[in-house]
């Protein structure tokens, strides 16, 4: 322990032990059998104390009084009153030493340090610097002005850009832990500071075992650990290992040793560290180091200060892409920030998810391919990225939001939102865009406003389609179909107070199922591409434009004009109706003619073509020889 120099009237407990079987021994006396009570001061000899009984263990100081405290509560700890005379100057330090019959004791060692009281009004002669100083602060509120030096709490927000920042054991009772040891005096908060007040510990029958735990983050590794202590026991050595496992399951990884010896001077020591002499799973973000001793003669550890340096990781893989990691196929559910929700510890539950990005500000979430998410809660702005997962909307208002790489259904609310490469199975949604998306079920169009769907696909194998159901409603919804490939089916299409606009350009197939009857001229279907029309209303209400559509009744339409075609066999005669002129093929004159010249042109062009024998007369009746082609 450290005491002032010229200290008086200073009482310490010291703890004795039965010499037989090492338990703590009460019933001692100031009286005794073979007590013999002494000091010795550094560098000179034994000084005998004369023993003196006190009352109470709480009764005032008397020079060499000595009092068992508690035989039931604190067995085998006495009170002893050292003499004024041990701790005047001249010595570094000074020993006390107990002697009974059957007795085992240990020396208690005192440093004796001058201790500087002052009341600085002057420096270098100058009331000017220590005036300045003062009024740099008030009773109030500490710091006072904008331009004075920074206070700890402002250098704190500073970020580390590589430097080493120092970091104190966890405070009491979470930062050291006595496997095997006794007689530990204070605690580990007192190790935070270079302040000469001591934490120390014995070894228990020959045996030490102790450890100091660190928190330094997620964000951080560890580079060393100053340790300004000394170790008491002449030839006995203490073994220094860091912990790579959890508190739980430990393993532990040697570094370093401590020598004993007799020397009351305090010794500063650098253990260096690894980046990965830190501990995993549930205690990830912390070091613990550890002291282990083994065949220890009365051995004790003392600790001024310890401290763990830490340092920025190089490849900071915590919050990577910028995103909370969501993987609900492990069990993480803690919530500490750099630690958990990090890509190399993503938590597992939503609840956990939403607690981190309150504490970071963070709302891009990585989901982990086969995880599913319920959104919970407004999540409006939130972007949530993966591949081959599960979203279940939930109700929730999806406002601006972003979804890359989810199969997709449920209630939503909000418009703004988009998703991207997204499988939508189903679900009722306000006005936003789906990109490069495929559609496998009924989607309900919930809102008025304007509704994307670009280079969108069926994902409905086969005949049958996905569907957009527009609603029973007087809104005015716009649907944008750009790209689309495959069949869509849409319901409730166009009504009699709401307008009803969609644009469809591709290729597939599009069904106006039979409730889209209350449709009117305003509601607009135009189609550009290749697709097919169903009509399924039977002649639906509203405006088709299909000027850019190609299809087989089209392309029949531009070649005859009114077309009309009948299926034929060797014994049946059929009519092509031309705009301006019937032609009929009759099978029975095989002479008539040897060939048909090609009918070149296009649209209504192609209508008023004459038609000619290969001599380039005129044919109206034109009989084809049997396996021979009519080509128009």
């Amino acid at each position: 322990m450290l005491v002032n120099v010229g200290t008086e009237s200073l009482t310490v407990n010291v703890q004795l032990f039965d010499d037989t079987n090492g338990s703590p021994i009460t019933g001692l006396a100031y009286d005794s059998a073979g007590v013999n009570i002494s000091y010795a001061r550094a560098g000179a000899s034994r000084v005998a104390v004369t023993e003196v009984t006190l009352a109470a263990a709480d009764s005032a100081w008397s020079s060499g009084g000595f009092k068992e405290i508690d035989a039931a509560d604190l067995p085998g700890v006495y009170r002893f009153d050292v003499p004024n005379a041990a701790l005047v100057a001249g010595v570094p330090s000074v020993s006390l030493f107990f002697a009974f019959t059957g007795v085992r004791s240990k020396a208690v060692e005192i440093d004796l340090v001058t201790a500087v009281n002052a009341n600085v009004k002057q420096i270098s002669d100058d009331s000017t610097a220590a005036d300045n100083l003062k009024s740099q602060y008030d009773a109030v509120t500490g710091l006072d002005g904008a331009l004075f030096p920074s206070t700890q709490a402002q250098l704190t927000g500073i970020a580390n850009t590589g430097a080493a920042v120092n970091e104190h054991a966890i405070a009491s009772p979470d930062g050291f832990t006595i496997t095997t040891g006794l007689n530990e005096q204070n605690n580990e908060d007192v190790t935070h500071a270079d302040d000469g007040v001591i934490h120390s510990i014995d070894d228990d029958g020959g045996t030490l075992d102790c450890y100091y735990v660190f928190d330094i983050g997620g964000a951080f590794v560890p580079t060393d650990v100053v340790w300004h202590g000394r170790m008491l026991g002449n030839n006995d050595d203490v073994t220094i290992s860091v912990n790579t496992g959890t508190i739980a399951v430990p393993v532990w990884e040697t570094r370093s040793i401590v020598d004993g010896s007799n020397s009351s001077v305090f010794v500063s020591h650098t253990f260096t560290l690894f980046i990965n002499d830190i501990m995993t799973g549930v205690d990830a973000g912390k070091v613990a180091l550890r002291f282990n001793g083994a065949g220890l003669n009365n051995a004790t550890l003392y600790t001024n200060q310890i401290i763990c340096q830490k340092t920025s990781k190089a490849d900071n893989t915590g919050y990577s892409d910028g995103a909370i990691w969501y993987n609900d196929a492990v069990s993480n559910e803690n919530t500490v920030v750099d630690v958990d929700g990090t890509a190399r510890n993503p938590v597992s539950t939503w609840a956990a998810v939403l607690t981190l990005s309150a504490a970071t500000g963070i709302k891009r979430f990585h989901i982990i391919n086969g995880s599913t998410v319920q959104l919970t809660g407004d999540s409006s702005n939130y972007t949530l990225i993966g591949d081959n997962w599960t979203l279940d909307l939930n109700g929730q208002i999806i406002t601006g939001a972003h979804f890359n790489g989810a199969s997709v259904s449920g209630i939503c609310t909000g418009v703004g939102y988009d998703f991207h490469d997204c499988i939508i199975t189903g679900g009722s949604y306000e006005a936003g865009d789906f990109i490069n998306c495929a559609l496998a079920g009924d989607m309900i169009l919930t809102s008025a406003g304007t509704y994307y769907i670009d280079s969108g696909f069926s994902g409905v194998a086969g005949t049958a389609t996905p569907s957009i159901d527009f609603q029973d409603a007087a809104e005015n919804k716009n649907l944008n179909m750009r790209h689309y490939s495959g069949g869509i089916e849409v319901k409730n299409f166009g009504h009699n107070t709401g307008i009803h606009k969609m644009s469809l350009e591709g290729h597939g197939q599009i069904v106006i199922n039979a409730n889209s009857d209350d449709a009117n001229a305003n509601d607009t279907l135009a189609i550009r591409g290749h697709f097919m029309i169903t009509d399924e209303v039977g002649d639906w209400g509203g405006t088709i434009s299909d000027n850019a559509r190609f299809d087989v009744d089209q392309i029949d339409a531009a070649i005859t004009g009114n077309a009309v075609l009948t299926t034929v066999d060797t014994n049946t005669e059929f009519t092509k109706n031309m705009s301006e002129a019937d032609i009929t093929i009759d099978k029975s004159d095989p002479a008539q003619f040897q060939e048909v010249h090609k009918i070149k042109g296009t649209g209504t062009e192609l209508a008023r073509k004459d038609i000619n024998d290969i001599d380039g007369n005129a044919v109206t009746s034109i009989n084809t020889i049997p396996g021979q082609k009519l080509e128009p």
